[in-house]
């Protein structure tokens, strides 16, 4: 198994929660829920080095919350992000790059607003990444769905086509680095989709009902209560 790396993006500032604090500084069980995400990857993966993604606003707000976990320098990187998630996730692998010029393995990337995700499903990301160069976790989609064109209407189609994609999503770290410093466009709202316009293939893997985003003080409650049930 080669080294493994995670950048946590954690640079919102809580517009869409609707909150005056940005939701990775929120708690959930007495604690951030940044540092619950983090935690997980630090159970997960031994020696893992860890690259947060922060708004320049909150670096010491992330300092801070990150050191009860007494993650060894060497691991640590904090980094400032950008306007965009692409901004956000091209400054990570450019910070890990720069920090360890001959890092040689995976990157994952993942949303700080899913503190629920488990080791199982970090282990089966990375190691598929490890196999393939590419794996992203998805889940099938539960509700009905309907398209609506673009002149109008609405009409059926059919779920089972479809799939609701989770972070991690997990990449040979220099073929990222790669794809993200060539990328023509900065639009991109995905890393998997970013990564496959650059011509590398991406495989899916089972994710978990249980890894949602925390969005809404309502998905903070569900959090809350799954927490509970452990």
């Amino acid at each position: 198994m080669g080294k493994r790396a995670v950048i946590i993006v954690a640079g919102g500032v809580g517009s869409r929660f609707g909150s005056p604090i940005p939701k990775q500084f929120m708690l959930l069980r007495g604690e951030p829920i940044l540092v619950h995400t983090v935690r997980a990857f630090l159970e997960a993966v031994d020696g893992i080095v860890v690259v947060v993604i922060t708004h320049p606003d909150f670096e010491r707000d992330t300092v801070a919350a990150l050191k009860p976990l007494q993650i060894p320098s060497a691991n640590l990187i904090i980094a400032k992000g950008g306007a965009t998630r692409f901004l956000s996730s091209k400054a990570g692998i450019e910070a890990l790059m720069n920090a360890s010029p001959t890092f040689n393995g995976v990157v994952g990337i993942h949303d700080a607003a899913r503190p629920l995700v488990t080791t199982a499903l970090i282990e089966r990301c990375y190691a598929m990444a490890e196999e393939t160069g590419a794996a992203i976790p998805a889940v099938p989609v539960q509700d009905s769905l309907r398209r609506i064109p673009t002149q109008g209407g609405h009409y059926p189609v059919d779920r089972g086509f479809y799939r609701a994609v989770q972070t991690p999503q997990c990449f040979d770290a220099e073929m990222f680095y790669q794809a993200i410093t060539k990328s023509a466009s900065t639009e991109w709202l995905d890393d998997a989709t970013m990564y496959e316009a650059a011509g590398f293939g991406v495989t899916l893997v089972s994710g978990e009902s249980t890894n949602l985003k925390i969005t809404t003080a309502f998905d903070l409650q569900i959090a809350e209560a799954l927490l509970g049930s452990k």
